[in-house]
């Protein structure tokens, strides 16, 4: 299974995330400059007996070395933690994941619309829990959203190919900081002022005898 979701922002689409699966576990990563199999930035593996690595890139060591519950053996919602996520032109640029065609890997690929965002910093809350628990993540995602300090733009549920008993849930929340106006923005901004800011047009007055008067 591999997953890629992406972001379309400014008339343009970036690679923003990926999610893989083989039978040692599944692992979830956002895109990076240092390309590689799964996609170069920072990424988390949680492997079928339990253990899990972050990485903040493909050629660096561990960051951090945990010990769940093996995956099978998960019953209810398991947290894979807050990843915090910005974007804008630069920054995305600067990533070179930009989308140029389908990935031949890829059994789902999902499109996110930035113009959709009213926030440029949103918050992707990862969990991974038991099919039986699918109702319960999905309350869950309503009534934390007053703890996440946003508004739950996008929920993805994944199935897991190997582990078909489980599921990874991703949510997007938009967080409480406004994001900059972009190239497209700004310039129908100063349009919109152009026209208010223009002089009216003369009133042409008429008199008495000239209304209804043909020349």
């Amino acid at each position: 299974m591999r997953t890629i979701i992406h972001l379309i922002w400014e008339r343009r689409i970036y690679k923003l995330l990926w999610v893989n699966e083989d039978a040692d576990g599944f692992y979830l990563g956002l895109y990076g400059p240092e390309h590689g199999e799964g996609g170069g930035g920072p990424h988390q593996s949680y492997h079928a007996d339990g253990k899990r690595h972050i990485r903040l890139t493909q050629s660096r060591g561990p960051l951090l070395e945990q010990h769940g519950p093996p995956i099978r053996e998960v019953v209810g919602i398991q947290s894979l933690g807050t990843q915090a996520m910005s974007f804008e032109t630069e920054s995305l640029e600067a990533l070179g994941a930009e989308y140029e065609h389908d990935d031949p890997k890829a059994t789902l690929s999902l499109f996110l619309d930035g113009a959709a965002f009213p926030k440029w910093v949103f918050n992707l809350h990862g969990a991974l829990f038991h099919r039986t628990q699918e109702p319960s993540w999905i309350s869950t995602i309503s009534s934390r959203t007053p703890s996440w300090s946003g508004t739950v733009l996008t929920a993805v549920a994944i199935p897991l190919e190997y582990f078909p008993d489980h599921k990874l849930g991703l949510v997007f929340v938009n967080c409480a900081v406004k994001r900059p106006k972009t190239s497209t923005e700004e310039k129908a901004d100063e349009q919109t002022a152009a026209g208010d800011n223009a002089p009216s047009a003369p009133v042409r007055e008429y008199d008495r005898e000239s209304v209804g008067r043909r020349d």
